[in-house]
């Protein structure tokens, strides 16, 4: 059975940081001690103090199935007064010099509970335009597509990990100066460019950050992409310059779980596999949110020959709705070069889909 952290007293989580938790996706003490005090530590304004001494709490809770008490001081029985003795003249002896007394230890130092607006509904106004890139271009479309049942996972990282797999002239996008790492899971259906007589349904997985150019066009940087088909590898590896595998995939629904995953054909520590379920259904993406920034890309940034490309997509905003992951199993981020995620991820997010336009590259 799950342990709240609502339910137990962990040291400096008081009502404010257990809303910062549960917006990142920690709600029990198991999670805590599978995340980590480094990982807990990325969510902001938890300084890594009060993360340790919040995992090791709710360690000891687990493994004693109760709270740390004081170990109470056991009472001294009282020693028999000693018999007088024959009175006698004292000796004269001098007086030591007193001994400094010791200094008083620092008490440490607490940061005050600060109550603020959770990270999911907390606006951030870092000056980029993230609402014009939703709008359609006036050209020619390239292609359509169909999005459905996408799962959205996302882990805080390192700026400095990311900075040297992404091209120097593209800046590492970053929410309230946290920069993401994404693990994107979903199907494609009828997908379609212009020249081609019919539609193509296959599975796909991607692995992502997300980026800028020069404080401007928001949008997303792929380190792989997997899909369960040898023709729109070909035509995405030959057109967009994109970096797509050919994978085995599976998608099951079962009992009310969604399970996906993937093994990179001729890389077979390339796998992933993820369980999860669907929630509550969420409001619309508001601009300057925590969900909007991870959602809502429609630029795509991809190099060719040499050459720094931007593509576009149009689609209606998601509709999505909370997501649980009970089971992860990832490889597909270690491939690319970074290292691989630990524990679950603190931000699951799922939408039934879109259906999609496709316009063409340009060259920057």
């Amino acid at each position: 059975m799950a342990h709240n952290i609502a339910d137990h007293d962990l040291p400096g989580i008081g009502p404010g940081r257990q809303r910062r938790l549960a917006d990142a996706g920690y709600t029990t003490l198991e999670q805590l001690v599978q995340a980590g005090p480094e990982a807990l530590s990325q969510i902001p304004h938890l300084h890594i103090s009060i993360c340790e001494n919040a995992v090791n709490t709710a360690q000891q809770i687990l493994n004693t199935g109760s709270e740390p008490e004081p170990h109470p001081t056991p009472e001294v029985a009282a020693e028999p007064e000693p018999a007088p003795e024959p009175v006698s003249e004292p000796e004269v002896v001098a007086a030591p010099e007193p001994e400094p007394e010791p200094e008083p230890e620092p008490e440490p130092v607490v940061e005050p509970e600060v109550v603020e607006v959770p990270v999911s509904e907390r606006v951030v106004e870092d000056g980029l335009d993230r609402v014009s890139p939703g709008q359609r271009p006036e050209q020619r479309r390239a292609g359509t597509q169909q999005w459905r049942e996408l799962l959205f996972l996302h882990w805080p990282v390192p700026i400095a990990l990311l900075r040297p797999l992404v091209p120097a002239h593209l800046t590492i996008d970053t929410f309230d100066g946290v920069a993401y790492i994404g693990l994107v899971p979903f199907s494609m259906k009828k997908v379609r460019p212009w020249w081609m007589p019919f539609g193509m349904d296959f599975l796909e997985t991607n692995v992502r950050t997300y980026v800028h150019r020069g404080g401007k066009d928001p949008g997303v940087w792929f380190f792989s992409l997997e899909a369960a088909n040898k023709l729109a590898v070909a035509a995405a590896r030959l057109g967009w310059g994109l970096p797509y595998h050919h994978a085995k995939m599976r998608a099951e629904h079962s009992g009310g779980v969604m399970r996906y995953s993937s093994r990179r054909i001729g890389q077979p520590e390339a796998t992933s596999s993820v369980h999860f379920t669907v929630g509550e259904e969420l409001p619309p993406s508001k601009p300057g949110t925590l969900q909007h920034f991870l959602l809502e890309r429609y630029y795509l940034y991809a190099t060719r020959n040499g050459y720094l490309w931007r593509g576009q997509v149009h689609h209606p905003p998601y509709p999505a709705n909370r997501a649980t992951v009970t089971h992860i199993s990832d490889g597909l981020v270690a491939a690319a070069g970074l290292p691989a995620p630990e524990g679950m991820p603190p931000l699951a997010h799922f939408s039934p889909g879109v259906d999609v336009e496709m316009f063409a590259l340009e060259r920057m």
